[in-house]
């Protein structure tokens, strides 16, 4: 386990904040899905950029096993 795993956030606590204040982190969608937000200087470009099982640095699965 990372710090970049152990910080999950919900996508709809990421979409409350301005975008000054988010960062790219791993998110967890209403589906119970996982993925990848990448934010960029234009809001219209950010969001979730790939759906992902594993963590991108530590390789954990994020389903929770």
């Amino acid at each position: 386990m990372c710090d970049f795993c152990n910080n999950i956030k919900d996508v709809e606590y990421i979409k409350e904040h301005p975008s000054w204040e988010r960062i790219t982190e791993i998110v967890q969608t209403r589906e119970c899905s996982f993925g990848l937000w990448v934010e960029c200087e234009d809001y219209y470009y950010s969001g979730i950029a790939m759906k992902i099982n594993y963590c991108p640095i530590c390789g954990r699965r994020l389903n929770g096993e």
